[in-house]
């Protein structure tokens, strides 16, 4: 299993969150998904790392993701996300007109 980091652009609230998370929870091989919005980021985990193209197919054009680059410390420490930070993003209001 592998674990790599996106940029997403586009996200804005709750509701994308969710959006971003059921698309990409979509994609074969694909075995968790984790979408923070203060970030923006996405932790995907599968079992062979998709193509970008594909994972960019899955959003549409409601969103734009890319990987983000590999840095040592990020390498070396492999820890899970913070629960607290999935806990916040439970707590905001989808705003209206703010998603396509």
């Amino acid at each position: 299993m592998l674990t790599r980091m996106y940029e997403v652009k586009g996200m804005s609230c709750s509701y994308c969150v969710a959006t971003v998370k059921q698309r990409l929870q979509a994609v074969p091989g694909v075995i968790g998904v984790v979408v923070q919005l203060d970030s923006p980021q996405v932790i995907l985990s599968a079992e062979a790392p998709p193509e970008p193209a594909v994972l960019q197919e899955q959003l549409g054009e409601d969103y734009t993701i890319s990987l983000l680059p590999v840095t040592p410390a990020a390498a070396s420490s492999r820890q899970e996300p913070q629960s607290g930070a999935l806990r916040r993003l439970g707590g905001l209001f989808h705003k209206k007109d703010c998603c396509r």
